[in-house]
């Protein structure tokens, strides 16, 4: 596997990873996401200089990463907001293209898997 972020994602994904197995692969998916922002078109809120703002980016990377592994422990968005100190649609926007970001190294991991599966046989 030449991805260290999606084979992380199916990682943390099957085995319903928790703890230190899940902050590995938020650290994993963080240089993305951070391309990914730079690469945004809109705007926004966060500047990746700024320190506060870069941990403002993990814990929102944080979240997308749980909400990926453990989907019933969802938190209501209002109330992650106020957790990570940022307004609700600046929230909304990171956390989208946090979810994004995540998600498509779980579906690069999924693809090479069934190609392998199914194609090499």
């Amino acid at each position: 596997m030449r991805d260290p972020l999606a084979k992380a994602a199916a990682l943390a994904v099957a085995l319903r990873a928790d703890g230190v197995d899940l902050a590995r692969f938020g650290r994993l998916a963080l240089q993305r996401v951070m391309r990914a922002l730079r690469r945004y078109d809109g705007h926004v809120s966060l500047r990746l200089e700024c320190p506060a703002d870069r941990w403002r980016l993990r814990l929102v990377l944080q979240d997308a990463a749980d909400d990926l592994v453990w989907p019933e422990r969802k938190r209501p968005s209002a109330e992650a907001a106020r957790a990570v100190k940022m307004r609700k649609g600046d929230y909304l926007l990171v956390y989208r293209i946090a979810t994004i970001t995540v998600r498509q190294g779980l579906e690069d991991r999924r693809r090479e898997f069934r190609n392998r599966l199914f194609l090499d046989a």
